[in-house]
């Protein structure tokens, strides 16, 4: 009997589940289960950025036990994160003498420091929107973005609304407020401007507080990229992907049914479109929660390993002239493959580099050897992916970084999406003859990540092992 295929939407849910089973795990270390947590809420976030809305457009779908299955699952999983935060990650952070703020009464020697944080830090970046109900609907929610939709009373007994933003792209979204006590005290953004709300609303009375946060479309496709101008295309694209439409509208799962109704008519939302969340969203800045006892309670630091062979030569060229030289990162350091373009840069006998470039960091080491490289009178061509999801503006700021310096820019091709991570550098031997070095790689060439991501790259001089493409 053949067994039914899982739905690559149900498979990549799967694996989010083994994330949330990393956090657990009590054999990993306290602060290793938070960062699952946060690697956890960033792949949901990505999930309903990407594909959920792709499914909902679709009524056949969205009607079929395929599409309830999906729900059903994040709904169990968000659950499973509420509960491993909530019943055994807060309670074992206590038992190490770190008490987090998270809903219970301030203590009295912290309400003076949290008032004026936040006067003088989290006041100026807050937004406020008051809901008319006469007004047209034109109230929007920036994808992404925290809010607190706060229910007032005026001083006339008349009930209104306001939603305010909680500025986490601007501030820190975990303060570590002073010692008391022999323990330590941590309070998220949420909860101080929560705590002084009294301070934005001075003439009226705060009734309810709750969290929202909304996710938008980011998905795109180019009917046509054979015609005009690609790069306008996605830059179009990505402006668009701003105002997406809605795939998920998060709200604190503690919200009234008055309230929820409230929201869906103000913003527009369909019933699918709406989802119970925890009190406080976006909990991929877990990846920042402070530890005030670090390095305890974090899995001890390994140092990459050296790779002989380049430690024993000052030239990366000679080592690859001797044999193939393959490094797995992160387990080795990447400064290699830093050392193999600042060298080529440098190199006289260097005429040309060749490159192909997916995702590369926000202040790319590599993108500044290739600057360097052009600088030095050597041939640069760098092949330039556009349509690396996110990562769009970011190449394209570097693409044009490049091609400032005199660096030949490549951008993606119609109707295909190169991922391919490779170099090529033509080195002369003589005045007749040149060799080529090539690195292939399953990781980008990106610095930061490949000191996270598990790959391999491999150094090696044998034509036989790359194609060249000129």
């Amino acid at each position: 009997m053949k067994q039914p295929l899982i739905s690559s939407e149900l498979s990549w849910l799967y694996f989010n589940q083994c994330i949330i089973d990393g956090a657990a795990d009590h054999t990993n270390a306290l602060y290793e289960r938070i960062k699952f947590l946060a690697i956890f809420s960033s792949n949901l976030d990505e999930f309903f950025r990407v594909k959920v809305n792709r499914l909902a457009k679709e009524k056949s779908v969205r009607k079929s036990a395929h599409f309830t299955a999906i729900l059903d699952e994040i709904q169990m999983q968000q659950m499973e994160f509420g509960n491993i935060w909530r019943d055994q990650i807060i309670p074992e952070l206590g038992s190490n003498n770190i008490v987090v703020y998270e809903g219970q009464a301030i203590e009295s020697f912290h309400k003076r420091e949290i008032e004026r944080y936040f006067k003088s830090n989290v006041l100026g970046f807050i937004q406020i929107v008051f809901v008319k109900e006469e007004a047209n609907s034109n109230y929007f929610l920036d994808n992404r973005r925290l809010y607190f939709m706060v229910k007032l009373k005026d001083q006339n007994g008349d009930e209104n609304h306001a939603y305010i933003t909680i500025p986490s792209d601007k501030l820190e979204r975990y303060k570590l407020l002073s010692k008391y006590e022999h323990k330590d005290f941590i309070i998220s953004l949420d909860e101080i401007i929560k705590s002084c709300m009294h301070l934005i609303f001075t003439q009226e009375e705060i009734i309810s507080c709750y969290s929202i946060k909304i996710n938008r479309d980011e998905d795109y496709e180019i009917e046509d990229e054979k015609s005009g101008n690609l790069i306008s295309k996605i830059q179009d694209k990505i402006e668009e992907r701003k105002k997406g439409l809605p795939t998920r509208f998060l709200y604190d799962i503690a919200m009234p049914e008055e309230e929820i109704l409230f929201c869906k008519k103000t913003f527009q939302f369909k019933k699918r479109e709406m989802m119970a969340g925890g009190k406080m969203h976006n909990l991929f800045d877990l990846f920042k929660f402070p530890n005030p006892l670090k390095p305890l309670l974090q899995s001890s630091f390994m140092p990459p390993l050296d790779h002989n062979d380049f430690e024993n030569s000052n030239s990366i060229f000679e080592v690859i002239d001797r044999k193939n030289q393959l490094l797995h990162f992160p387990y080795q350091s990447y400064h290699y493959v830093l050392q193999f373009f600042n060298q080529a840069a440098i190199d006289n006998r260097v005429t040309q580099i060749k490159v192909t470039l997916y995702r590369i960091s926000t202040q790319s080491l590599i993108a500044n050897a290739l600057i360097s490289a052009a600088k030095n009178g050597k041939k640069v061509t760098v092949f330039v992916e556009i349509k690396a999801r996110f990562d769009e503006d970011n190449n394209l700021h570097w693409a044009k970084e490049m091609k400032k310096a005199g660096i030949k820019i490549i951008y993606s091709m119609p109707d295909l999406k190169v991922h391919a991570k490779i170099a090529l550098v033509t080195m002369k031997t003589d005045a007749h003859t040149t060799k080529e070095y090539a690195y292939l790689a399953t990781g980008n060439f990106n610095e930061n990540t490949a000191a996270v991501y598990a790959d391999h790259g491999l150094f090696t001089a044998e034509k036989k092992i790359y194609h060249r493409y000129s």
